[in-house]
């Protein structure tokens, strides 16, 4: 037996807090970053995996979907109607 269907069957249930399973709108996160010391661009590189419609969320839901169609438990989702700013740089600036 695969041992992926043995933990499967053994799972009642998982819960997913701020899983972007679509992915992300980026924008505003790569302007965040684009100033931060990174020579090799990981941060980059990490946000554009996370990005609607990316090759790397393209080639998880492929893995995934055949062995969630096993998953003998009910699947329910909660998830945002609205969409909403991801997120705002305002200052380096630290006061004590």
């Amino acid at each position: 037996m695969d041992p992926r269907k043995s933990i499967l069957n053994a799972t009642k249930g998982i819960f997913f807090f701020g899983t972007p399973h679509q992915g992300l709108r980026i924008d505003d996160l790569e302007a965040m970053v684009e100033d931060d010391s990174d020579p090799d661009r990981q941060r980059l590189h990490f946000l554009a995996q996370l990005k609607e419609g990316s090759d790397f969320l393209v080639s998880q839901q492929e893995i995934l979907a055949p062995i969630w169609r096993t998953f003998e438990q009910s699947i329910i989702s909660f998830y945002e109607t609205m969409k909403t700013p991801t997120v705002k740089k305002v200052s380096h600036l630290f006061r004590f």
